[in-house]
């Protein structure tokens, strides 16, 4: 996993702010690499606690649970969330309605990226991955569904022996999800809430200095967070309230905040003392096995409520002081134009053999559609459409950039500047 073109592209690829932003903030690599230390770390803890305390041996593996971590952001196109809704739209459009749903995911082209599109030897395809790694990664553990727009889902129809081949491995019932499975989604948002908190004050966006003051910018957060959370809190309004408080008083204790983020030695420490605090917390007093839904084959992973809510809380930070800015939503507006340029060009020119075109696709890519021809003797839209998914999916946002303004010929670059 580690070594694989996939992996290392996700040095490129957007955490939330753009991976070229002049600041030092976490993308898409970071975020996998830390994810994967606080998922080893999660199952470490429980099979420590169950040896503690006598429980029969959990059968959880951290190798696993930590190849899942490593793995679970693969499939994101290049700018994140906003190329994935246009690239589900884009597939969408030119497949075959009697056919299954297929459209477009990021989940599910994790799981085509480690099965299908990675070269690991000549041999098979995908990087050959355990049948316990593969029913690890998947976070979303069922096909797509007819109707369903902007949803989530863990394969495509192309992955689908695959699919089933990986939840054969224990008596797992619907969409269940396998512990190793469980823990990474846990891992995954503890490192989205925690860093994003470290990198959004360091930037100077999220104002952690005057939260923590418990006065009027606090309660413009909380009435945001209310309004657009309040039904998914998994505790009552006065509880997440108190929870609030809490945290902000932890936060304080630990930094001793009175000003924005300078940068000084003392600074960098403290920030540096939160985050550490925070991620212990999440793995030591937030995760237990539900010992009452548990059985023997399948065990279920407890999170506990207020531990949920304040990574919540966390995660409301970014979503109120980034997300919403309107310096993000100019860039995303950009960005999906230049994924559905990109696309339309790619697709226009890989959608038949005869296209005076095909040269502006990667080797790779004419070899896929060579194959459909000697294969179906045709080129079918669905199929085309994946191709040239894939063949996005597999660029750094600059890389996506530069193929899409050379071959708008807004910046033609060089003769001698590969692709």
């Amino acid at each position: 996993m580690l070594y694989s073109s996939a992996f290392r592209r996700l040095a490129g690829i957007t955490q939330v702010a753009a991976a070229a932003e002049v600041r030092l903030i976490h993308n898409r690599l970071t975020h996998s690499l830390e994810v994967a230390q606080i998922g080893r770390r999660l199952s470490e803890n429980l099979l420590l606690v169950a040896d503690e305390e006598g429980w029969e041996p959990l059968n959880l593996d951290p190798d696993i649970v930590e190849t899942a971590c490593l793995a679970h952001d693969l499939g994101h196109p290049p700018f994140g969330h906003v190329a994935e809704q246009e690239l589900d739209n884009l597939v969408l459009d030119r497949e075959d309605r009697s056919d299954a749903p297929g459209g477009f995911g990021g989940n599910a082209q994790s799981f085509r990226i480690v099965n299908k599109l990675s070269v690991r030897h000549d041999q098979f395809p995908g990087l050959n991955l355990t049948r316990a790694s593969l029913n690890a990664i998947l976070k979303y553990p069922w096909p797509r569904r007819d109707g369903e727009r902007y949803s989530k889902w863990g394969t495509y129809v192309s992955e689908r022996a695959d699919f089933d081949w990986a939840r054969q491995l224990s008596p797992l019932h619907g969409d269940e999800l396998a512990l190793e499975a469980q823990l990474m989604d846990w891992a995954d948002d503890v490192a989205y809430a925690v860093h994003d908190l470290e990198d959004f004050f360091r930037a100077g966006l999220l104002p952690l200095d005057r939260l923590v003051e418990m006065g009027s910018e606090s309660e413009r957060f909380w009435a945001d967070f209310v309004s657009r959370e309040g039904d998914r809190i998994s505790v009552s309004q006065a509880e997440a309230r108190k929870l609030f408080e809490s945290l902000m008083a932890l936060v304080q204790r630990v930094t001793g905040l009175e000003q924005p983020f300078q940068g000084l030695v003392d600074d960098r420490a403290k920030l540096r003392s939160l985050t550490s605090t925070l991620i212990m917390r999440y793995i030591r007093q937030a995760v237990a096995i539900d010992r009452d839904k548990s059985s023997e084959d399948e065990l279920v992973l407890s999170i506990d409520q207020a531990m949920n809510t304040e990574v919540q809380i966390l995660k409301g930070f970014t979503w109120y002081y980034v997300i919403n800015r309107p310096s993000l939503a100019t860039q995303q507006y950009g960005q999906r134009k230049v994924v559905r340029d990109l696309f339309d060009m790619l697709f226009d020119a890989a959608a038949s053999n005869e296209s005076d075109d095909e040269w502006i696709l990667s080797p790779g890519c004419r070899e896929q559609l060579h194959s459909l021809d000697d294969e179906l003797g045709e080129r079918p839209e669905r199929d085309v459409a994946r191709i040239v998914t894939d063949e996005i999916c597999s660029l750094t946002e600059s890389q996506c950039l530069a193929l899409h303004n050379r071959l708008a010929g807004t910046e033609p670059g060089h003769l001698t500047s590969p692709i």
